[in-house]
């Protein structure tokens, strides 16, 4: 355990991984100072690729209660004290009140921890280093951080260079726990990422190898110059990294040496015997840490480690504070769900791709893994809201952050940089209820580089509603982007050059989709954007005014547009779409302006522009930046000269869009010439245009955070069980349903809930059939019918899907509680024609004319036959598809179709019609579970 109180090593501006100039690899080398169980400063490779967090000199609040832990020197039955601090953080934690601020003494922090702690606007707890120290929270296993030379031994067999770990690793993925571990999230085993990890020295990642065969080979490259491709079943080597290998329950690891060509000096020429290097290495499925129900927490200083999915995450939180904290990523740094209110301000997101990495390196032969991770592709029950990321850098990943389910968004200040897909996702999906929250998400005075697709879009999994004609869809209230800096200068770790080749050909652009989906709305003015290429099929703008149908809507407005090569894109959307577009600057370095200016001749003169007037105040023209070249890597400074066409060239905007620099001249541009350029990054480390500072920052002068939580004195949320079969296909509607009626929902996915253990819910569903899921038992025994009669009596509410209500309940609890036997479900050879039977029932009643809706005929009804309760959509032979059974205060409930078939989802077309009918049944299911998790009174009296 690294135990000591000294900083880590100091801060070095760098602007961008990859090959590195020698000076600044020399200044690296000099500053890095290593603790004592690293090697010497002299032989550890590679530098860091990232600046590495160094201690705060933020000191402690005289008002506040201070409390100590010290995971080197501390003990669990000492008082908290400075001289008697206790020893660990789930201990410590436990004895926190109101106002307290627990402070952690420097060194390594092992373990897994999930804390529930609430403080209070006007009095938060806060978590943090001590002045001068950093603490670090590491879900990796200690041995490999330790005691390297005696935690691996060499391979019999192996390739050149391989071990394996000489302990046995314990379900969890560390000695200390015996839970099961299930891979990354994507059906576990060794077809999938069980191990991560990273040099501790200098936390360049190691890569997480799915396969065994990749981790031996000794081929660099996917595909060869013969057209060989390795992409499926032969070795691919991805450098230096991990494999889990579950039939030994052991690590391997091999540090072998790259010898790509394109990459020059960014290949790893280090250490290749593990035991002489300290590593951080994680094999469990669970973050360092989790901030589950809590309220009112400050996180400062502290550095987050070791984890094969989410390093930190946050569950059903209220105005959580990140503060100078560093995160590095597994699957994902930080994962946020079902949580509002969330300030990171001066914080590092830091992802898997080390400098010898490619896209394809992580996304087919590892995790496709995500920098912030605060939504999947459909929305939660429990939504999230109001996020601020202030001064923070989210570097070095296959995606970026993906907010598009969050609702009111603010991003500034910050860095985008090394991010080989995806880098803002913020499409808004539509709920399971065909709500569609998310949106509002303003992005301004950023740096956006090394990104192969800066604003993602996409449906994947979830769906956009279809709300109009020509498939116009639903989308989220907009994304605002304005005085951002935008690069695709920089080439993109996308796809590997093949052997031989020095230069990488891939650049970033402005935006892409995956499957064509609608594009939130956009607001996109006073940014500056550059570009190695031109535009891709001569599209306006560098591509911002491309995927303009399905109802979005998009305003472009005097920004500047500069680009290295080609001539500016004049291709604009056809067909009547809700596009503005005035007073933007387009440049082609190296071009005659008559040459740059044709296309907007050419426009002009179409019967198109006397329709829509776009562009009209448009200009070819040079902005005269102080310095700006085709290189990438030599300083840039997009201020404007005198003399710069973009001087008072910008038209009058819209006095509602949030612009930072409101009142400043009415230049194009990201930078007006009347404006000091600002600072981004962590602590402001960098100028706005990405070259380290060379002067100490400014604070950073941040509004109030002001979020309205959930009252202290609310009730507390039902609990319910979902039990699940195979296939369940309305597991997740059930389960946002569940948790929109604020319920607590666990999951037994193809595990049986015994009857005794129903007490602990107020609502209890099974979904699925579950004999198909081969869970054993399947059924409610006899002798367990007087327990489930009694927790029945007593409030407790049991749902009966599609296929199992004959599966769960035996012959007797049928005949007692359905009051007809198995065999009567088919009493005629009638086929099955459902009506309304009760028509004012509370979950039909909804339904227009009180008639049966066409889709109630659906093919996939499953008709019990019942003599009990209320019969509410069924025919005259006693068959039910939606029927309540009463039993004193409790209930049985049955719904006997698959609402989910019914839903338009993913890339499927539908129509306005389609997503009504959904609606509706998915509006029955909707009201069948919030009776379910109620108090409910039945209104009608148990049939005799």
């Amino acid at each position: 355990m690294n135990t000591n109180h000294a900083p880590l090593p100091a801060m070095v501006s760098q602007k961008s991984p990859g090959p590195f100039p020698v000076k600044i690899l020399s200044a690296l080398m000099a500053l890095c100072i290593f603790s004592p169980c690293a090697i010497p400063a002299s032989a550890a490779e590679p530098p860091p690729q990232r600046p590495l967090p160094i201690a705060s000199q933020r000191p402690l609040k005289v008002s506040a209660r201070h409390l100590f832990v010290d995971a080197a020197k501390g003990s669990d039955t000492a008082d908290g004290s400075e001289t008697a601090p206790w020893k660990s953080l789930r201990h410590a934690c436990a004895q926190l009140k109101a106002g307290d601020t627990l402070v952690l003494r420097g060194g390594v922090y092992h373990g897994h921890s999930t804390l529930a702690i609430r403080g209070t606007a006007e009095k938060p707890i806060t978590l943090r280093s001590h002045p001068g120290e950093v603490a670090i929270l590491d879900g990796g296993i200690a041995e490999f951080l330790d005691s390297p030379a005696t935690a691996w031994e060499p391979v019999p067999g192996g390739a050149a260079g391989e071990y394996r770990s000489t302990m046995v690793i314990a379900k969890g993925g560390d000695p200390e726990t015996a839970e099961e571990d299930e891979g990354d999230g994507e059906g576990g085993g060794t077809a999938h990422t069980n191990a991560l990890g990273n040099f501790a020295a200098n936390m360049v990642p190691l890569h997480g190898y799915r396969f065994l065969n990749d981790l031996r080979s000794g081929n660099d490259y996917f595909t060869e110059f013969k057209g060989v491709n390795v992409m499926e079943g032969s070795g691919v080597h991805c450098g230096p990294g991990v494999f889990f290998d579950h039939a030994t329950r052991r690590i391997h690891i091999r540090l072998a040496h790259t010898e790509q060509t394109c990459i020059g000096d960014g290949n790893y020429t280090g250490v290749t015997d593990p035991r002489l290097m300290p590593l951080v290495i994680s094999a469990s499925r669970q973050p360092a840490l989790t901030l589950e129900d809590c309220s009112h927490v400050v996180m400062q200083d502290i550095v987050f480690r070791g984890a094969v999915r989410a390093t930190l995450a946050l569950r059903d939180c209220e105005n959580i504070t990140l503060d100078g904290v560093t995160c590095y990523g597994g699957g994902a740094a930080l994962l946020v769900q079902s949580t509002s209110g969330l300030r990171c301000v001066d914080s590092a997101f830091r992802g898997l791709a080390a400098p010898w990495t490619w896209r394809w390196s992580l996304k087919y032969r590892a995790i496709e893994s995500r920098l912030v991770s605060a939504g999947g592709w459909q929305p939660p029950a429990r939504r999230s809201r109001d996020f601020e990321f202030a001064r923070c850098e989210f570097t070095d990943s296959v995606d970026g952050v993906f907010i598009g389910g969050v609702q009111d968004v603010s991003i500034h200040h910050c860095l985008l940089d090394n991010v080989s897909d995806d880098g803002f996702f913020v499409t808004c999906g539509t709920s399971p209820d065909g709500t569609t929250p998310g949106g509002n998400v303003r992005l301004t005075q950023n740096y956006l580089t090394g990104c192969l697709t800066t604003f993602a879009f996409g449906v994947g999994h979830g769906r956009q509603k279809t709300v109009g004609a020509n498939d116009a869809k639903a989308t989220g209230t907009g994304v605002w982007i304005a005085r951002n800096v935008l690069d695709f200068r920089r080439p993109v770790r996308y796809q590997q050059p093949p052997r031989g080749e020095t230069q990488i050909t891939t650049f970033g652009r402005f935006g892409g989709d995956h499957g064509s989906p609608a594009w939130e709305p956009m607001f996109i003015w006073q940014n500056t954007f550059l570009s190695a290429e031109g535009p891709y099929r001569g599209a306006y703008g560098l591509g911002v005014a491309q995927a303009m149908g399905k109802g979005t809507h998009r305003h472009i407005a005097n920004n500047i547009f500069l680009q290295f090569a080609g001539v500016p894109g004049e291709v604009l959307p056809e067909g009547r779409v809700d596009l503005h577009t005035d007073g933007n600057i387009h440049w082609a370095a190296g071009l005659a302006s008559g040459a740059a200016e044709s296309f907007l001749r050419r426009h002009r003169s179409s019967p198109r522009f006397v329709e829509n007037k776009w562009a009209e105040h448009d200009r070819c023209a040079d902005p005269a930046f102080v310095s700006a070249s085709a290189d990438w890597q030599k300083s840039l400074d997009l201020r404007l000269q005198p003399g710069s066409a973009a001087l008072r060239g910008g038209v009058a905007i819209d006095p509602s869009w949030p612009d930072p620099l409101r009142g400043k001249a009415a230049d194009a541009g990201a930078v007006p010439h009347d404006a000091e350029s600002w600072r981004i990054g962590i602590r402001g480390r960098l100028d706005a245009f990405g070259n380290p500072a060379v002067t100490a920052s400014a604070a950073l002068q941040l509004t109030p955070f002001l979020h309205a939580g959930t009252a202290a004195d609310a009730p507390p949320a039902p609990r319910a069980a979902l039990i699940l079969g195979y296939p369940a296909f309305d597991e997740k509607l059930l389960k946002f349903a569940l948790e929109a009626g604020h319920a607590r929902v666990d999951v037994f996915d193809k595990h049986w809930l015994p009857v005794s253990r129903f007490k602990d819910y107020r609502t209890v569903i099974f979904a699925g059939d579950l004999i198909r899921a081969k869970m054993e038992p399947h059924s409610i025994a006899d002798d367990e019918i007087p327990a489930l009669t009694e927790w029945l009596r007593g409030g407790g509410v049991l749902v009966l899907t599609r296929g199992n209500a004959r599966q769960v309940l035996s012959e007797a609890a049928a005949a007692q509680f359905i009051g007809a036997p198995k065999d009567s479900d088919r009493r005629t050879r009638t086929p099955f024609a459902p009506a309304l039977l009760l028509p004012d029932h509370a979950w039909v009643k909804p339904l227009a004319s009180g008639a049966m809706p066409a889709w109630a005929g659906m093919k996939n009804a499953m008709p019990i036959a019942m003599s009990r309760g209320e019969n509410i959509v069924g025919d005259a032979n006693g068959r039910t598809i939606l029927a309540r059974m009463p039993v004193e205060k409790g209930a049985i409930l049955y719904l006997g179709w698959n609402v989910a078939d019914a839903m338009p989802g993913g890339r499927k077309a539908s129509t306005v019609e389609m997503e009504a009918a959904y609606e509706a049944q998915y509006g029955i299911m909707q009201r069948l579970l919030r009776d379910a998790l109620s108090a409910h009174v039945p209104t009608r009296p148990i049939a005799p």
